[in-house]
């Protein structure tokens, strides 16, 4: 099957469109679920939901639209971009690839040597995990114990 230039263009666009979208989405998810987990703490909550999971998608969010960005920038200015931008635009990426994998863990560490000085504990029966997606519940006392 033979694509057009004007077929390519369109799928183009339609994957920046897609990838932009998900990019997007990812990071309104894990904002979304952040903002839940600082209303609970914040409401000292006796059930504390950590979804260790999402923070992933802080990474995956910002690493996509890094990429896609770059891409448009440099199908716009029709030839290399200048080299300090091109630097920036490495650096973001480093950094938001890095942010996929050590974020998770940064705040797992800090979060859970917080909630055990402020006497919660894990709730191994309400804790889940597929994958990458793991959701620890923290419980004042003895909720846990209690369900």
């Amino acid at each position: 099957m033979n694509y057009t230039a004007e077929q390519s263009k369109l799928n183009l666009y339609v994957f920046a469109v897609l990838m932009v979208v998900f990019g997007v989405f990812c990071l309104y998810l894990a904002i979304s679920i952040s903002i839940d987990l600082y209303v609970d703490l914040s409401n000292k909550n006796n059930l504390i939901t950590f979804d260790k999971g999402s923070l992933y998608l802080y990474g995956v969010g910002l690493t996509v639209l890094t990429i896609i960005f770059w891409i448009a920038l440099t199908i716009i200015s029709r030839n290399k971009l200048p080299g300090k931008l091109n630097k920036l635009l490495t650096i973001i990426f480093i950094a938001s690839f890095l942010l996929t994998f050590t974020l998770p863990q940064i705040v797992h560490a800090t979060l859970n040597s917080y909630l055990e000085n402020q006497n919660y504990q894990v709730c191994q029966n309400e804790s889940r995990r597929w994958l990458f997606a793991v959701a620890i519940v923290y419980g004042k006392d003895s909720i846990c114990k209690s369900k």
